[in-house]
């Protein structure tokens, strides 16, 4: 005996010989049919044609859910059966044990769609049906936002050495660009061959003197003479001692040193001329006569008005001559007082401190 009305809802159950294959046979009321043992999987039968869609009908209240009960095997499909009309919605019933599940029927041919019902409640999933076929491709969507940009990927391998193409014409020139860094020292080449051996080059202790004038009272201009070349002082042949002249032996370059000490054989009683200011000088004297290197004797100027007015050569002092000219050969050069109008008697060298005179080639 089968029951028209929810399963498990017994207040709205009764009996009835509905068909389990006709879903609306108990006077438009779902027909429940108990479940039978599951058979064994059939073939999948053809699918049926799809009827009109039947109407909705009202929300069942939900009944509790039983126990799961044992899959039955799926049996074959069967033809899908007409819809028949939504029944009313009766108050939900407690859910009942949930019975095996009993085989898959025939899918029935599909019913036509019957008045929109009002929503029942929700049933038990039922299985996933077959998967249509897929509709068609939908109109192109705009454009998304550009995506952030990916990670440079490893640089691909250098290709091949195309053809060069022909010259172009030259461009403007470009600024000068930034300096850049100085690169290592290069590897020392190997060292030349040896040049010629140069000319030699002048003989310094030949080419000069180193002479000594221990003392010599003088009161007018005049050569100084009478040197002393005994070490450790020393002469040359260009130098003739007697005479005070030395004679270039080779054009170049000669330093000229001399150290004068002085000092007055009586004090000063009355005051020197203006224009009065004696000096020793080394001088060339021939082939035409010029002062090489000059040094005047230091001179008091004293003038305080209603006082004193004094001009006056000091009683000790010296005089340093230094200097570095070019001689030609044969030019002769001496060492020489110049009063410039000074009447008193002055000692060249004052015995120990001397007078130290010398010339040296130097190039």
């Amino acid at each position: 005996m089968n029951y028209c009305g929810p399963a498990g809802e017994d207040e709205f159950q009764k009996k009835c010989s509905c068909s389990c294959s006709v879903p609306l046979s108990c006077g438009g009321i779902p027909c429940i049919c108990p479940t039978g043992p599951t058979g064994a999987t059939g073939e999948t039968g053809a699918t049926g044609v799809t009827g009109p869609t039947g109407a909705t009908g009202a929300t069942g209240a939900t009944g509790e859910a039983g126990p799961t009960g044992a899959t039955g095997a799926t049996g074959p499909t069967g033809p899908t059966g007409a819809t028949g009309a939504t029944g009313a919605t009766g108050a939900t019933g407690a859910t009942g044990p949930t019975g095996p599940t009993g085989a898959t029927g025939a899918t029935g041919a599909t019913g036509a769609t019957g008045p929109t019902g009002p929503t029942g409640a929700t049933g038990a999933t039922g299985a996933t049906g077959e998967t249509g076929p897929t509709g068609p491709t939908g109109a192109t969507g705009p454009t998304g936002a550009t995506g952030a940009t990916g990670v440079t990927g490893p640089t691909g391998p250098i290709g091949a050495t195309g053809v060069t193409g022909p010259t172009g014409p030259t461009g403007p020139t470009g600024p000068t660009g930034a300096t850049g860094v100085t690169g290592a020292t290069g590897v020392t080449g190997p060292t030349g061959a040896t040049g010629a051996t140069g000319a030699t080059g002048p003989n310094f202790a030949t080419n000069g003197f180193s002479a000594f004038l221990s003392t010599l009272s003088i009161a007018t201009s005049t050569q100084l003479t009478n040197w002393s070349t005994t070490s450790p002082y020393y002469g040359s042949a260009n130098f003739n001692a007697v005479t005070g002249n030395f004679t270039a032996p080779t054009t170049g370059r000669y330093t000229i040193l001399a150290t004068i000490n002085y000092a007055t054989t009586a004090a000063v009683s009355v005051s020197i001329g203006a224009g009065v200011n004696p000096f020793f000088a080394v001088q060339r004297t021939s082939p035409s006569a010029f002062n090489l290197v000059s040094g005047y004797l230091p001179i008091l100027n004293v003038n305080v008005a209603l006082v004193l007015t004094l001009r006056a050569v000091l009683g000790t002092g010296e005089i340093t001559l230094a200097g570095d000219v070019i001689l030609t050969a044969g030019d002769v050069v001496g060492l020489f007082y110049n009063a410039a109008g000074l009447a008193i008697t002055i000692n060249i060298g004052n015995a120990a401190a001397g007078v130290v005179w010398s010339i040296h080639q130097i190039a």
